[in-house]
């Protein structure tokens, strides 16, 4: 079986996302899920009652990323979204790297987030569907 590939257009960028790996996706799965705790049930729920997905998408990351900041010190969330932005990403057919991160993301910081969300999409949207679905 092959990685899933997706492309979305955010703020004016294509972004290319390939799924991680397991070895890859696991700690940064339990990362997220150590930080959110409870509210990754709230956040399932929302996702799969919701007709505009989209929205629900926002809303739900909204309150995660309220427990992500709650739970974590500035350079931890840094350093996560950092890690999680530039690995398997494209952006306008450019690999995104660590050391390029700075001048990426230089003009806009929200797309940081969006894209991080996207990134979890490709790699957990099937978990967080599933876990919605028998909660």
């Amino acid at each position: 079986m092959s990685a899933k590939v997706e492309t979305k257009e955010i703020k004016g960028n294509t972004y290319t996302v390939t799924q991680l790996s397991p070895s890859k996706a696991l700690p940064l799965k339990f990362k997220v899920m150590g930080a959110l705790g409870d509210s990754v049930i709230e956040i399932a729920q929302a996702y799969t009652a919701s007709k505009d997905k989209e929205e629900a998408q926002l809303k739900a990351f909204a309150a995660g990323l309220e427990k992500l900041f709650a739970k974590s010190t500035p350079e931890e969330l840094t350093q996560l979204l950092k890690h999680t932005v530039t690995t398997n990403v494209r952006r306008n057919d450019e690999i995104l790297t660590a050391s390029g991160f700075d001048q990426h993301f230089q003009d806009d910081l929200v797309e940081i987030y969006l894209v991080f969300l996207f990134v979890l999409q490709v790699n957990f949207g099937d978990f967080i569907k599933g876990l919605g679905s028998i909660v």
